[in-house]
C-alpha cells in the first residue's frame, strides 16, 4: 500500500463540513425548484435558479471529494462555482452586494487557508 501524505487535521473537517453542507443546500434548492409556496415567496426568482443553483451544490460535494483525493481542481471547482452563484445572486434574485460577496467568498478564503496551513501537512504542494 502506498503512504498516502496526511492532511491537516482542520482541513479535513473543513472539507467534510463543505461536502455535507453542499448536500443538504443542493437538495433544499432542488426541492425549492418545485416548491410554489418557495416561489410564491420569491415572486421574482426563477424556478430555474433554484435548480442551477442546487446544481451548483452537487458541483461543490464534487470538488470537496476532489481535494480529499488531492485533486487541485477541486479548489478551482470551488471558486468557480462561488463567482457563479455570486452572480447569479446578484443579478437574479437581487441580493444586496456587499452581503453576497461575503457569503460567497469567506467559504472560499477558509479553504485556502486550510490548504495553506501546517508546515509539514501543507496540502496545497502535495495537490495534483
Amino acid at each position: 500500500m502506498l503512504d498516502q501524505p496526511r492532511r491537516h487535521l482542520f482541513l479535513s473537517i473543513w472539507l467534510w463540513l463543505v461536502i455535507i453542507a453542499n448536500a443538504f443546500v443542493a437538495s433544499l434548492y432542488l426541492f425549492a425548484a418545485h416548491s410554489p409556496a418557495v416561489l410564491a415567496r420569491m415572486p421574482g426568482v426563477p424556478s430555474w435558479f433554484f435548480l442551477v443553483t442546487g446544481a451548483i451544490g452537487i458541483v461543490n460535494v464534487i470538488c470537496a471529494i476532489a481535494l480529499l483525493r488531492w485533486k487541485k481542481w477541486g479548489f478551482w471547482g470551488i471558486l468557480i462555482t462561488a463567482i457563479v452563484v455570486c452572480g447569479l445572486n446578484i443579478t437574479v434574485a437581487k441580493q444586496p452586494l456587499l452581503p453576497t460577496l461575503v457569503s460567497s467568498f469567506v467559504g472560499v478564503l477558509i479553504l485556502y487557508w486550510a490548504l495553506h496551513m501546517g508546515d509539514e501537512r501543507k496540502a496545497w504542494p502535495r495537490l495534483h
